[in-house]
């Protein structure tokens, strides 16, 4: 289950809000860490975290390897690794699907600290514990040996799978726009060292899936927009880059002149809906069109 496309507001109010789970302490905390799993992999890292902060994190391994996972996804791999190492001490019961990225993790968190016999270990109870081949496990096997990993064909990429690819020589950019899961595509947005020329593109992918907010998408377009006159973004032709519709909206925004603000927003728009952004862009722009005072000249 995931929320995407335009279902993801309610979704998240559903996911989110005060539902009566099964009886029972135990099904209590797997209905829970459902829950929040669905959102993370929605792409809604920062809500499960603000879920899970309501939560005994510490003394639940459920909710600790939820726990490691957002702070990972919210760059603090520090932390995550921290809550990682004190989680391996909880005693109690998990998802198979949490158990294996726990494992998984640790195998990452060994990565960071250069300790590729620690990384091969994690592969091994991995595969002991019956994960199939992965990209995370093809990544540590690479690391324990310190190869670049030379990835099998995916269907999908987790933020897991790409941060330990990422410690053995890094995946094709293509490969991570086309097959990144939501969570992965907002990390990666909101991560300042993510290469520019993914950052930008994983942000418009995001926005896409209904993962990333209009408004937030806005941000990062100012942002990274570069400094080009009205003039010369008009009399480009339309080079369906993400540099240029962030300079186009920037400009939008800034413009005084009714009728050139017009073209702008027509410009931005226009590029927009070439790549599946139409809606997202409607909203972005729906302030700088609000200002416009209509004039003959503009109808």
């Amino acid at each position: 289950l995931l929320l995407n496309g335009t279902d993801v507001v309610s979704g998240k109010r559903l996911i989110t809000s005060n539902v009566t789970p099964p009886s029972g302490t135990q099904s209590d905390n797997r209905f829970t860490a459902l829950r929040l799993d669905v959102l993370y992999r929605s792409g809604l890292a920062e809500d499960a975290a603000a879920e899970l902060a309501k939560l005994p994190a510490a003394n639940d391994p459920l909710f600790a390897a939820l726990a490691a996972r957002n702070e990972l996804a919210s760059g603090n791999r520090d932390k995550a690794c921290n809550i990682t190492k004190q989680s391996a001490r909880i005693k109690g019961e998990m998802t198979k699907r949490l158990k294996e990225q726990a494992i998984l993790m640790s195998g990452y968190c060994a990565s960071i600290a250069d300790d590729r016999a620690g990384a091969g270990l994690a592969a091994e109870i991995a595969r002991e514990d019956g994960v199939q081949q992965t990209l995370a496990l093809e990544a540590l096997d690479a690391i324990s040996i310190g190869a670049k990993v030379k990835p099998a064909a995916v269907k999908f990429i987790s933020l897991l799978d790409y941060r330990l690819a990422e410690r053995a020589g890094g995946l094709p950019h293509k490969d991570v726009l086309e097959k990144g899961e939501p969570a992965l595509l907002v990390a990666l947005s909101n991560d300042p060292s993510t290469p520019g020329d993914l950052g930008m593109p994983a942000a418009e992918a995001a926005a896409r899936l209904n993962a990333l907010a209009p408004d937030t998408l806005a941000a990062i377009y100012r942002a990274n927009a570069t400094s080009e006159t009205p003039d010369a973004l008009l009399s480009q032709s339309s080079s369906q880059s993400p540099l240029r519709r962030a300079a186009l909206f920037k400009a939008a925004e800034n413009e005084k002149t009714p009728q050139k603000k017009t073209r702008l927003i027509r410009a931005f728009l226009d590029d927009t809906k070439r790549q599946g952004l139409h809606v997202q862009a409607l909203q972005m722009v729906a302030a700088a069109a609000a200002a416009i005072n209509p004039q003959p000249v503009v109808i």
